[in-house]
């Protein structure tokens, strides 16, 4: 077993459950997968920013574990870079430098390059849009004719007997 396997594993369930479920379920949110609940966004877009502010925290040296790249830098970076283009806007990005370093770092390796691509940056975090209503037209209520009256009723001639109206 390689020193430090039990921090890569550490790392990437930590990515797995502390960011990217949260991102997952913003994006479920927002895009009506699920009901829109503003006090469920709101505590999700928490616990997102609680797991940014503790690999913010983490991130001061190169790599999270030994001096190499490993699989938890590259499960960090991953949910980073999802994060980036949905959830983590210009403001989250000033505060998060470190964060936005190993995304970096990570897609710049030459092998992960193709893999990863560029990120796409929002300026503000995408935020729930309700649907458009759709306006119904009324249809003009046609006047009541001699028929109509019968709708729902046993017989036409018990209404008539019961009303006096002849045939």
């Amino acid at each position: 077993m390689v020193e430090g396997t039990p921090l890569v594993d550490q790392y990437v369930h930590f990515a797995e459950t502390e960011i990217q479920a949260s991102l997952q379920f913003i994006y479920m949110l927002l895009n009506g997968y699920i009901p829109y609940n503003n006090a469920i966004h709101a505590a999700l877009a928490q616990g997102q920013l609680r797991g940014f502010n503790a690999i913010e925290a983490i991130l001061t040296r190169t790599y999270l574990v030994d001096e190499r790249l490993t699989l938890g830098d590259i499960a960090v970076a991953s949910v980073v870079f999802l994060s980036v283009s949905y959830t983590l806007d210009a403001l989250l990005r000033n505060r998060h430098l470190n964060v936005c370093r190993r995304l970096d770092l990570v897609i710049d390796q030459p092998e992960l390059k193709d893999v990863f691509g560029q990120p796409t940056f929002v300026e503000k975090a995408v935020q729930y849009t309700p649907p458009a209503k759709e306006k119904k037209e009324k249809e003009p209520k046609q006047p009541l004719t001699r028929d109509d009256t019968y709708k729902g009723c046993a017989s036409k001639d018990a209404v008539d007997m019961a009303t006096g109206v002849p045939d």
